[in-house]
This record gives structure tokens, C-alpha cells and sequence, in this order.
């Protein structure tokens, strides 16, 4: 998949450290401010996705890059009060798309799951069904790899109705139940996978149930 072309001043810029890019980051967000205040929306969104890609390609200080880009979104949903076109949305996703790729490569999980989460925030509403199935499942994965991610129920109560079923989502939300250890969760997603449901999940299932059973018996 090729970076975004519709925002050509972002091209040949050189970061060379965080602090430089956070004065820049924090200079853009000011001007952001001033533009969705004027409405000037063509220029809101250049400027926003060139905030993405400045923070996304910089030096790693993950958490702050985070911080000034949910900032800049909530004063955002504050000034201008709107979501980004769809052209806008599909080049910032392009960028976070690959950032989140990158840190869940390197086992940084915990890092790609907040991108996966800013990924779904109310300003990309023109993502698409099958953007926002693809980050969702990316988040479930994150859950799955990652030893100290216990099941959070809201992830699968958040999915589009789309998305839960879908037999992947269906199938990871699966194992991510199997890894927590809750059995009414693999039981349900087993249940709505009737019919279609391997041998060897089956198995899977059941050594967890009575697992599960044999350690609390012991307590």
C-alpha cells in the first residue's frame, strides 16, 4: 500500500529528534486550532494529516506522540466539529496503519494497541467498514500476544455488528477467550461457531473448561 500523495509539503521533511518535532507538533496544533475556528476545512485536514505523519515517523517517544495527537483531535471535536472526509480519514489510516504495523512487529504491544485505540477515534468516522474491522482485529491480536492483557469484554462490545460476525473476528475473539481463561466466552463465540467449528477447537475448549474447573476445585 503506497503513503498518502494528496499532502505534498510533508514530503522531504528530515526529523532529527523528538524535541524538535513536539515544538513543531505543538505550532501545528495551535494552527489547527485557528483554522477549525475559521472553518477553513480543506486545510484543517492537510494540516492534521501532516501532524499524523510527523509524529508517526519521529524518534520513539511513543506516549507522547500519542498524547499531542488525541489532544489535537479533542480540541478538534471542540472547534470544528466534524470528522475528516474520506480522503483525509484514508491517508491518516494509511500512516497509522503502518506505524501500528511497525511497533506490533517489534512485540510493542501495549504501544500498538493506544495506536489501534487513537486509530478508532470519532475524527476518522469516514474509515469504512473494513478499516475499522481490520484495526479492530489488530487490537484483538494485540490482547492475544501480549502475557499481561487480560480479556477486556468491551473490545468485542465495541466491534460493528459487521465486524462480530465475521468468522476471523469470531475466531479471535475466540482464542483471546481461551488465553483469559473465561469459559462463558468460549462457549458463546464456540456456540455461534456451530457448524463450522473444528475438531481440534472443540478439543481446545474442553481442555480449558476442565482445566479451569480442576484449578478452582483446588482453591
Amino acid at each position: 500500500m503506497k503513503g498518502p500523495t494528496l499532502y505534498p509539503e510533508a514530503q522531504g521533511l528530515e526529523v532529527y529528534n523528538f524535541a524538535s518535532v513536539q515544538l513543531s507538533a505543538e505550532t501545528l496544533k495551535q494552527l489547527l486550532q485557528r483554522l477549525a475556528l475559521v472553518s477553513n476545512d480543506e486545510w484543517v485536514e492537510r494540516s492534521f494529516v501532516t501532524l499524523i505523519w510527523m509524529l508517526t515517523t519521529s524518534l520513539p517517544n511513543e506516549q507522547g506522540s500519542l498524547d499531542i495527537l488525541n489532544d489535537t483531535a479533542a480540541v478538534l471535536g471542540d472547534c470544528w466539529r466534524k470528522s475528516l472526509s474520506t480522503a483525509a480519514t484514508h491517508a491518516s489510516l494509511i500512516l497509522l496503519w503502518k506505524k501500528i504495523g511497525s511497533d506490533f512487529s517489534q512485540n510493542n504491544l501495549s504501544i500498538a494497541e493506544e495506536w489501534c485505540r487513537f486509530a478508532q477515534h470519532p475524527i476518522f468516522q469516514q474509515s469504512g467498514l473494513n478499516n475499522i474491522a481490520k484495526i479492530q482485529r489488530k487490537l484483538i491480536l494485540c490482547a492475544l500476544e501480549c502475557p499481561n492483557t487480560a480479556l477486556d469484554r468491551r473490545i468485542f462490545s465495541q466491534l460493528q455488528p459487521e465486524s462480530q460476525s465475521t468468522p476471523l473476528t469470531t475466531y479471535l475473539m475466540y482464542k483471546l477467550a481461551l488465553k483469559d481463561g473465561d469459559l462463558e466466552l468460549v462457549m458463546h463465540f464456540m456456540a455461534s461457531r456451530t457448524g463450522n467449528t473444528s475438531a481440534g477447537c472443540i478439543h481446545q475448549a474442553y481442555r480449558s473448561i476442565f482445566s479451569g474447573l480442576c484449578i478452582r476445585s483446588t482453591v
